[in-house]
This record gives structure tokens, sequence and C-alpha cells, in this order.
């Protein structure tokens, strides 16, 4: 589907940007069209994804590693994935003592690899697991925060809780 420049002129807007800046049209571009045509979000709902990215740290459409991923916020409608870089085999046992929702994806899942806005780069087990045992602790972190990437999922049917 061809975007058309008004609609990307409306999500340069929507990003902070000015419609005509050329060297911002493409990464915005990309990003909308990821959005639109990957998820089943509302122009407005694409708009406000974009204002969220950090173009200067780039982004590039992958996919979704096997791994353990929390939601930017808790609301179910969240778009934005926080990898914890931990696999399910080691976060099943303790998922009971999450504080968030801990989630995996089921096969493929597109994704857009991109940095936040306002994001912590780091987390730590203790900010998402209420009272892990210090071994444990140990083992997920190494003794330092654990370093995360951060995704755009717009269609989240192809996510699973870890349990």
């Amino acid at each position: 589907m061809t975007t058309s420049d008004d609609t990307v002129a409306d999500w340069l807007l929507a990003a902070g940007f000015c419609p005509d800046d050329e060297t911002m049209r493409s990464p915005v571009r990309k990003a909308g069209e990821f959005l639109r045509n990957n998820g089943d979000l509302t122009p407005d709902e694409v708009g406000g994804c974009v204002a969220e990215i950090d173009f200067r740290s780039g982004l590039i459409v992958v996919r979704l590693p096997a791994s353990v991923f929390v939601r930017r916020d808790e609301s179910s409608d969240s778009v934005w994935l926080t990898d914890l870089g931990l696999s399910v085999d080691l976060v099943r046992p303790v998922a009971s003592r999450a504080r968030r929702t801990l989630l995996t994806p089921m096969g493929p899942v597109a994704a857009l690899r991109a940095t936040p806005l306002e994001v912590p780069a780091t987390m730590t087990p203790d900010q998402i697991f209420q009272g892990l045992p210090p071994a444990v602790r140990a083992e997920m972190s190494k003794g330092s925060p654990m370093k995360v990437s951060h995704y755009i999922v717009p269609n989240g049917s192809r996510l699973r809780t870890v349990r």
C-alpha cells in the first residue's frame, strides 16, 4: 500500500519534525508503514506510536527474538515491549514472583526494534521480580543491570504469557 505524502507529513508532525524534513522522512515513513501494515491500529494510534520513537537511535524491522518481554506499561494495548534478555526456561520457575506480566512470542513475530523516548536503558531483576532467591537473582543479572532492547509489536496476538 502506497503512503500519501500528506500521511507521512502527519507522521512527521506527530514525531515532532517539520513536515518537509527530508532527513527524517524515510525513517518516519518506515516506522509508520510498519505500524499501519502489521497491526490493527487507527491512524491516530500510528501517529501516537511514531511520536514515542527516538529516531536518532535508528530502527530496524526484525523478527522478535525467542526471549522474555514485559510491556512498556501494563496496559494490555501497549505496543512497546522491553526484552529482558532472559530465556523462558530461566524465568518460568520464578514467573509467579513477577511484578509485571511476562510475555514470549509464539513463533515468528514481526517487530520494529527502536528506542523509545522515555524508557530507561536498563532494568534489574528486582524491578521485575519480587523476592527472588539470591542464587536466581545472581543467575539473571550476573551482578549488573540487564541490558534491554525495545521493540514495537503492533499485533500482540502472537504473544503468550510466561507461567
